[in-house]
């Protein structure tokens, strides 16, 4: 939640890819401020969980306050609502979607390289085929290193959503050349 927390105001205050005279990134600020209360709330509510299940139920609820927060950051063009994946309903989402998997990849990789059970991990629940330790060791980094550079593409201009063409169950950019 702290991470999240330090990508969503680092986010609120940088300059937008806009063209010089409208060079902030608009913001919703009823909405961010809500969200980043609830965020805090879960967090202070998350150090008096007694048990896992209380604990992941205040982690998914900053999430979703979390997520609430990234949409107030984001052009309304990106028709982003909520975080989805199964499949990614929008190109904001197929972006975070996609860049959860490369660091997935790479978390995985370091897991494995030092000998550990991808499969053993203590916060994400064990279920067959699920890599829950390397889930459990992203968590920190995820905001940081995908959420931000996800965001940056999108704030910055560099990625837009018509450049993602709708393929039936994800978008993907649009193939350059």
């Amino acid at each position: 939640v702290h991470n999240q927390r330090v990508v969503l105001l680092r986010q609120a205050q940088r300059p937008s890819g806009r063209p010089r005279a409208e060079n902030r990134l608009v913001l919703n600020e009823r909405l961010f401020s809500r969200a980043l209360d609830g965020m805090m709330a879960m967090r202070k509510a998350a150090q008096e969980a007694r048990d896992l299940d209380s604990l992941r139920g205040y982690e998914g609820k900053a999430a979703a306050y979390y997520f609430e927060a990234v949409r107030a950051l984001l052009d309304p063009a990106w028709k982003f609502d909520r975080r989805a994946y199964h499949p990614p309903p929008d190109p904001f989402n197929a972006l975070l979607s996609f860049a959860y998997s490369l660091l997935l990849k790479d978390v995985m990789a370091a897991v494995n390289l030092v000998g550990f059970d991808s499969y053993l991990g203590c916060f994400h629940e064990i279920e067959d085929g699920r890599p829950s330790l390397p889930l459990d060791l992203m968590e920190e980094w995820r905001p940081l290193v995908a959420d931000a550079m996800t965001l940056e593409l999108v704030n910055r201009g560099s990625l837009e959503p018509g450049s993602f063409t709708w393929t039936g169950a994800v978008r993907r950019p649009v193939e350059l050349g």
